[in-house]
């Protein structure tokens, strides 16, 4: 029988859903169409009345160590109009043997000695239901038969799982063994007969399946209540189902017992509309959308432990966020949010969770240590067990006691940030630290951690950063692995480098022997670096190292150290030498004849002569060196005077100021009456207008534009500064766009010093666009202040008298001057 089809299907869109829910949670549980019911004899295991039901065929049970029976199947699903989907529901049963009613020998031969099978009580642990997909998994897959509605549902669910947990100690079925088989072989499943489900599990309500009240009731009082079921939910989904899902949540978990759910995928802007759920544990909503939090989310799951609200597009969390008294594990990762370390913003809120041990800030835009003081302070009730920083943006760390007071913090991940530095006590206080990632960071030199002298760290994490040594990465404590993989190491000549020596005051002098019994690290990561070879001082630097992986190196074969490189590889005992994490034998990279061959199998015959070496390393420096230095100024030279042009064309042009305020010019010296300086975005204003208007008129005033008058092939700041010593006056065109222009501003600088040359009346400001004066730069702030200018009316019928008085501020043109002559 299958229950999904025995029930009427009600109209209302919302009762379906529910309704759905319903079945599919009934069909797992009693997995009728699965487990058939069969004729036969009642009898009693403990209280409770049982049915024969017919073989299950995929059990296996151990009676040994775990003393369970686990039963699976694979269901095929098909519709109501019987279409195949390829997909599968796979379930798994786990009973357990109960041992008050009698599982030794003994107790089974007098029981049963007339009887040719050997039974045992079992109770139901767990079931546990997933999607699966595949073609035939299992060739004798069992038909699974869901209404169309519930098809789509499953559809919708790209990947997930629903896992039920019950009281074991509670009968419910029976396992039948042949006795013969048992007697002989007692662990061989092949002994197995039946398993035997009781008809109350199976069909908790006597009546028909309807959608009555007394039905649901019976439903949830056998396995919430007399089986004491705890159910999670983990699905990926479509965001299609969300509305669907928005029902379910509103009306179908109440009283299910929901302990864990997992929803990611959808689209949930506001957060799924909870029921009251008080025994939800843990609760994971990742890429849903979520924008604005409802306020009363958070009171509908308040013993909430385990919240994971990564990658939404959350701002701000509402209030009632700090009310959530058991949360120990956060995950907030990847939200937008804002106003992070700022009164009454997230950190105050953190800071008044008292349960929380574990915080995910991954993504979070912050700025510096300074934002998480309200919730690492002393005054903070939260002591973290980890905290996760990376990729947040901080690239400074500069209060030294920020993480002071969190002395149970075990895990701290800084990785993919921009930091360069660390005050060297930043984690003194951390006696619990065991795992520091500074990976990805810009490190170029050793952060030079003091950790304490008796501090030892499981792992410290300096990949992929620009670290040229592996020296100063701490002044006091132990390391038991060093990650500096995917940096630029090439090679480093002190043999102590690796071992303890500055817990001692300087004027103290250790004896050389002292030295090998204070490594600071055990296990060292140096692959893909640029290392070329292993010389004999490199070698020694090691000998007190555990573990060292030096793979993915660019190794040079022919170098002239290879030699001691193979005699290191030769004498290696007592330490792991890895290639990229593996044991696989270190290879060279060059020459390429000899590429991946093993560097202890390289022949002598490629490699170089030290001493040849050192002839052709002389040459180089009394020669090359000289020669390579001055071709270095040459090129730097160029570059600086291409790089600083505007900058050399400007005090050019300041000589040439004080050249002129000596000799005074006259009107026939300029070959420009204007030079009208202004922002490209205001173009159409002053093409169309302003120039027309200035050159057409009754003055016909000479204009110079610089897309139009500029010179070919000059630099551009040679040209403005041209055009504006040949124009008797400068017209600025001010606007936002004048404000926020390089080129205007450049220009703005040069003729704020041509007012040196004594013509204080040459610069005419035209403010066409009404500016905030909190904003503007401090040159075009003292001339508006200081300086009379035109405010250019935005009604165009008061325009005639503005044009009026910027023909009166250029005065006479060049040209009709010339003619009155």
């Amino acid at each position: 029988m299958d229950i999904s089809m025995a029930m009427p299907w009600p109209s209302s869109s919302t009762t379906r859903c529910v309704t759905l829910v319903h079945n599919l949670c009934i069909a797992i549980l009693l997995t009728a169409s699965a487990w058939p019911s069969a004729t036969g004899n009642d009898f009693t295991c403990g209280s409770i009345t049982e049915t024969e039901l017919s073989p299950y065929k995929h059990c296996a049970y151990d009676l040994n160590s775990e003393r369970s029976v686990i039963c699976e199947m694979q269901n095929v699903i098909v519709d109501t109009v019987s279409i195949k989907y390829l997909f599968y529901l796979h379930i798994r049963f786990n009973f357990t043997i109960i041992d008050k009613y009698g599982t030794n020998d003994a107790a089974y031969d007098t029981a049963n000695n007339s009887s040719e099978d050997v039974s045992f009580c079992l109770g139901l642990s767990s079931v546990h239901v997933s999607k699966v997909y595949g073609r035939d998994p299992w060739k004798n897959a069992t038909l699974g038969l869901l209404p169309k509605l519930g098809v789509i549902f499953i559809d919708e669910i790209k990947k997930g799982y629903v896992h039920a947990t019950f009281n074991s100690s509670i009968p419910v079925a029976f396992l039948d063994l042949n006795r013969e088989c048992w007697l002989k072989e007692r662990t061989s499943s092949s002994c197995l007969k039946t398993v035997r489900l009781s008809e109350d599990v199976r069909n908790p309500t006597k009546k028909k399946f309807t959608y009555d009240l007394d039905f649901w009731n019976d439903v949830k009082h056998m396995y919430m209540r007399t089986l004491q079921g705890r159910i999670s939910v983990n699905f990926d989904i479509s965001p299609s189902l969300t509305l669907f899902l928005t029902a379910v949540f509103e009306n179908a978990f109440e009283e299910w017992n929901l302990v864990e759910c997992t929803l990611n995928g959808g689209r949930f802007t506001r957060g799924p509309p909870f029921s009251y759920m008080p025994g939800l544990k843990a609760l994971t909503l990742k890429r849903n959308d979520i924008s604005d939090i409802k306020p009363d989310m958070f009171s509908r799951i308040p013993n909430v432990e385990r919240l994971i609200l990564a990658n939404n597009l959350i701002k701000k969390f509402p209030d009632g966020f700090q009310n959530l008294s058991n949360l120990s594990y956060l995950d907030i990762s990847g939200n937008p949010l804002v106003a992070v370390g700022s009164p009454g913003g997230l950190m105050e809120q953190l800071a008044h969770l008292c349960s929380l041990q574990h915080l995910n800030l991954a993504y979070t835009p912050l700025k510096s240590s300074r934002d998480l003081r309200p919730l690492l302070a002393n005054e903070s009730c939260v002591r973290l067990l980890s905290l996760n920083l990376s990729h947040t943006g901080i690239n400074v760390l500069d209060d030294e006691d920020v993480f002071r007071y969190q002395t149970s913090l075990r895990d701290v991940d800084l990785s993919h940030n921009h930091l360069t530095k660390l005050p060297p006590g930043l984690f003194r206080y951390n006696e619990n630290l065991t795992t520091l990632d500074l990976s990805s960071n810009s490190f170029s030199v050793g952060p030079m951690l003091d950790l304490g002298p008796h501090k030892v760290l499981e792992m410290l994490n300096l990949a992929n950063n620009r670290l040229g040594s592996p020296s100063n990465i701490t002044k006091s404590g132990y390391i038991d692995l060093l990650d500096l993989s995917n940096n630029t190491i090439s090679q480093w000549n002190d043999v102590h480098i690796f071992k303890r020596v500055h817990d001692v005051q300087d004027s103290v002098q250790l004896p050389a022997v002292l030295y090998s019994a204070m490594p600071w690290v055990q296990r060292l990561n140096l692959s893909s670096n640029r290392i070329i070879t292993v010389t004999e001082s490199m070698g020694k630097s090691t000998e007190n190292l555990s573990a060292i992986d030096l793979g993915g190196n660019p190794f040079d074969c022919t170098n002239c150290h290879t030699p001691e490189f193979q005699e290191w590889l030769h004498s290696v005992s007592r330490m792991d030498i890895l290639n990229s994490g593996t044991m696989d034998r270190l290879v060279c990279s060059l020459p390429s004849s000899e590429r991946n061959k093993p560097i202890i199998e390289v022949s002598e015959d490629i490699i170089e002569d030290c001493e040849g070496r050192s002839e052709g390393v002389n040459l180089y420096l009394t020669v090359g060196i000289p020669l390579g230095i001055i071709f270095l100024v040459m090129v730097v030279s160029g570059i600086a005077m291409y790089r600083l042009r505007f900058e050399i064309t400007y005090i050019l042009h300041l000589f040439a100021v004080k050249k002129n305020a000596k000799n005074k010019r006259t009107i026939e010296d300029y070959e420009y009456d204007a030079f009208i300086c202004f922002s490209g975005k205001d173009r159409p204003w002053v093409i169309g207008k302003l120039l027309p208007k200035l050159e057409n008129g009754p003055e016909k005033f000479r204009i110079c534009m610089h897309e139009r008058d500029f010179v070919l092939g000059s630099y551009i700041s040679q040209n403005i500064v041209s055009s504006m010593h040949g124009s008797r006056h400068t017209i600025m065109v001010l606007t936002k766009n004048f404000v926020e222009s390089q080129w205007c501003r450049y220009e703005l600088e040069i003729a704020n010093h041509k007012l040196f040359e004594n013509n204080h009346n040459f610069l005419i400001l035209l403010e066409y666009e009404r500016l905030d004066r909190n904003k503007l730069p401090k040159h075009l702030k003292y001339l508006m202040t200081t300086r009379t200018y035109l405010e250019w009316p935005e009604d165009e019928n008061e325009e005639e008298e503005a044009w009026k008085r910027l023909q009166e501020a250029l005065g006479p043109s060049i040209d009709s001057t010339t003619e009155m002559s």
